[in-house]
This record gives structure tokens, C-alpha cells and sequence, in this order.
């Protein structure tokens, strides 16, 4: 079986891809991965064959991008920054299947247009979902506008979700037909929710502690699990790092992965305060270039640690709720506190408050003594600590990667077994 992967983001986005074609790759397939430059050695250190799309826009202007992570405004950004790549990404798309046919096509939601490629070159797709919230479920108890906690706000949240549905398809079936034209297909009734959800099979990336199978859930679909794999710690670690957590008790230690890092504002210096003030040692992963002038002893920074291997030696982790720092937050088995900025951000802070594993503060109500009540709140709970062991006991045991590999090698015999009988037939 051949499988050829569509990523696009974040490294939060392209990891989990990447971690699935390990998986096929592990049971003897083969898999490329058409993605941004930046990521070709990600590809690479993953085992994966690189298929670069052309372009000469950076990632770097990509993620740091005005108003990204903005509440409001990000998702407009967003969508504007998918449809400016379709075009390179589809002519990629193209160009390797007219090179190498694959079996099995595995699209990353968000990038829509290859789920089109596949239909017309008729290859079996599965749809790659990250988030529970791209299923939009109705019967979901926590809704995906839900961005606090208490009665009036989930009331609200289950009103608005209803409402949503109709809004969505008004605002974005133009500009989703707009874009299909633009790229060379024909205008549909398809709508953006619907997409999220199709593909011949359709994969739920996360576990289902959680979030659990809905009734409402797309037909084709399964929950996998978390997919594994952050380019692996080994010969990436700073010896600086590993001196600073062995030299006292677990740190807190606070991330805002490799996107939101470049729009942090008051981010680390409101960070380091809490620190001070809770007697804690902490670790700032602030990318090259977001490091508070000065610091309190016992706090630190340092540019970028692997999650998979940092999260676990701290003592609870502070980050912004992208799904692969929860994911491996979740893992680590220790408290978390989400401090979410935008998008689904808010949904899996809520999440993890409800498994009472931590706690989630909005972005636009950080301050130094609200970040501080919050952590206490987390770090003085026994029962916090304890449920966020077992819980990172049963998400470490899943492999959400296999479970994928799997569906997709289900997904590639039926297909060619269907060919066969058509032949037969005929």
C-alpha cells in the first residue's frame, strides 16, 4: 500500500500526519507527505518521503502572521491563508500521483482541496480530524463555542452551536465554491462542516478519554487515539536544560508550542511572576526570541525543549491548548493549565477542566494574579495530581498512529477489492 499525506500548519498540524505514516511505514508501506519546505526535514527524521510544495511564502511569515491567534479575527486569517496555498499544494497533489499513483489518500481536514483531488482522481481518502471540534457535534456536552465554564455560558454555547450551523453555511459556501473555481472544480453544495466530516473514512486523532464517541458523529468515522511523534528527544535536548531539572524539584514549566510562541505579548513575563510569587521553579519555552530582559532565581528560558520529553519532568504544564501540546500534556500525566488565545483552543481547555485534570484561562484575562490563583488552585489539589496520572497512564497506552495505519490499510483493500469484483464482472 502506498499513502500519500497532506499536511499543513503548525508543527501541531504535520506531527500527528507524520506519526501515522510512521505507523504505516512500520507495517511495511510506503508513504509520502506534501507539505510546507519547512517541514521536509521533519518529513525526513520521520522516515517519510518528502513532497515539498512550491512556494515563496516563509513559514516563518506564515505563523507570524497579524492576528493569528486573535479570538475573533484568527479564523478569518486562517481561512485566507488556506485558500492562498490551495493552489500550490493541489499542483503538488497532482504532480506526485501522476508520478507515483497511491492507494490511499490522507488529507489533514483543513486542507479541503486535496479531499477534491481525491474524488476526482478517484483514490480513497481519509480525512485526518485533530480536534473533536471539527465534528461540530450536536450532542457534544461541550459545545464548540463554549469558551467558559458555568450554566449561563453552556446555555449559551448550545444555543449558538444551533445557530452557528446555518451561519457557517451562509458565510463560507461562497467562499468555498469561490475557491473551488479558483482551482480548477466545478461549484458544489458541499459546505465547510460537511468536508470536516467526509472522506471515505473519516479519522478522530484523539482519545477517547478525551473526548468519547457522540451519536452524531460522522458514519465513516473512528477515534483512534493520539498519534505519537515529536521528532523524538534524542541528541535535541539542551544540557543547560537537563542541569537546571536536575539541580531541584520538577519546575513548572510553561509552552506555547512553535505557532502561538510568536504571539505571546506578556505572556512570560506574567509567567515568571507567578513563579515568584508560588515559590516555583519554572522553565519558559519562548522560541528564540521571546525571553523576559530579566528573570526571578529559579526560573528559566530556553528556546524549545521536545514536549514529549520535558512535560513529563515538570510539575504541571501552562500552555495554550493547541492540540498537540494537550496531547502531550494529557501524556505526561501531570495537572495543566490551558491558557487559550483562539479557536478550538477554548474547547480543549474546557476539556481538560472537566476531566479535572486542570484548569483553562482565557488569554484576554491573564494577569499575573489571576495565573497565580489558577496554578495554586491546580498544584494544591491532590485529586488534580492523581487523576492526571492515571488519566496520562490510559492516553500513553493508546496508539493512535497504528489505529490510523490500520483503517487506512482497511480503507486500500476494500478499494481494490472493488476494482476486482468491477473486473470480474465485466
Amino acid at each position: 500500500m502506498r499513502v500519500l499525506a497532506v499536511a499543513m500548519g503548525s508543527h501541531g498540524d504535520v506531527l500527528p500526519i507524520l506519526a501515522v505514516g510512521r505507523a504505516v511505514v512500520a507495517r511495511g508501506h510506503s508513504c509520502g507527505v506534501v507539505a510546507h519546505p519547512y517541514f521536509v526535514p521533519e518529513v525526513h527524521a520521520a522516515g517519510l518521503e518528502a513532497v515539498p510544495v512550491t512556494t515563496d511564502v516563509t513559514y516563518e511569515s506564515i505563523v507570524r502572521q497579524r492576528d493569528l491567534f486573535h479570538r475573533f479575527r484568527g479564523p478569518t486569517v486562517v481561512g485566507r491563508m488556506i485558500e492562498d496555498a490551495m493552489p500550490s499544494v493541489i499542483a503538488a497533489l497532482r504532480a506526485e500521483i501522476a508520478r507515483l499513483r497511491p492507494d490511499v489518500l490522507l488529507v489533514h481536514y483543513i486542507v479541503f482541496g486535496a479531499a477534491w483531488v481525491a474524488t476526482v482522481e478517484r483514490i480513497p481518502s481519509a480525512v485526518a480530524v485533530l480536534s473533536p471540534a471539527g465534528w461540530l457535534s450536536a450532542s457534544d456536552p461541550v459545545p464548540l463555542m463554549l469558551t467558559a465554564e458555568g450554566r449561563w455560558p453552556a446555555a449559551a454555547a448550545r444555543l449558538g452551536t444551533r445557530v452557528l450551523r446555518p451561519l457557517l453555511r451562509a458565510v463560507t459556501d461562497p467562499w468555498v465554491n469561490r475557491v473551488r473555481v479558483q482551482n480548477g472544480f466545478p461549484r458544489s453544495r458541499d459546505n465547510l462542516w460537511r468536508m470536516f466530516r467526509g472522506g471515505d473514512v473519516n479519522l478522530g486523532l484523539w482519545s477517547t478519554a478525551f473526548r468519547p464517541a457522540m451519536p452524531d458523529d460522522p458514519p465513516q468515522s473512528a477515534i483512534c487515539g493520539f498519534p505519537w511523534w515529536d521528532g523524538g528527544a534524542e541528541g535535541r535536548v539542551d544540557p543547560e536544560l537537563e542541569a537546571f531539572l536536575a539541580a531541584g524539584e520538577p519546575p513548572l514549566v510553561f509552552t506555547l508550542g512553535s505557532a502561538a510562541v510568536h504571539h505571546a505579548g506578556d505572556f512570560y513575563r506574567t509567567a515568571a511572576i507567578a513563579c515568584e510569587r508560588l515559590g516555583r521553579r519554572g522553565v519558559l519555552l519562548t522560541g528564540a526570541d521571546y525571553a523576559p530582559a530579566t528573570l526571578p532565581a529559579g526560573v528559566r528560558a530556553f528556546a524549545w525543549a521536545p514536549h514529549s520529553w520535558i512535560l513529563p519532568r515538570g510539575a504541571a504544564s501552562i500552555h495554550h491548548g493547541g492540540i498537540g501540546s494537550t496531547a502531550q500534556a494529557l501524556r505526561a500525566g501531570r495537572p495543566q493549565l490551558v491558557v487559550a488565545l483562539a479557536h478550538d483552543q477554548f474547547n480543549h481547555g474546557i476539556r481538560i477542566s472537566r476531566l479535572g485534570v486542570g484548569g483553562m484561562l482565557p488569554r484576554h484575562q491573564l494577569t499575573a494574579d489571576r495565573l497565580t490563583r489558577s496554578l495554586a488552585r491546580i498544584l494544591d489539589d491532590p485529586g488534580c495530581a492523581r487523576r492526571a496520572r492515571e488519566l496520562g497512564v490510559r492516553v500513553a497506552a493508546e496508539d493512535g498512529a497504528v489505529a490510523a495505519a490500520i483503517r487506512l490499510e482497511r480503507l486500500a483493500n476494500m478499494a481494490a477489492n472493488a476494482v476486482s469484483d468491477c473486473a470480474t464482472a465485466t
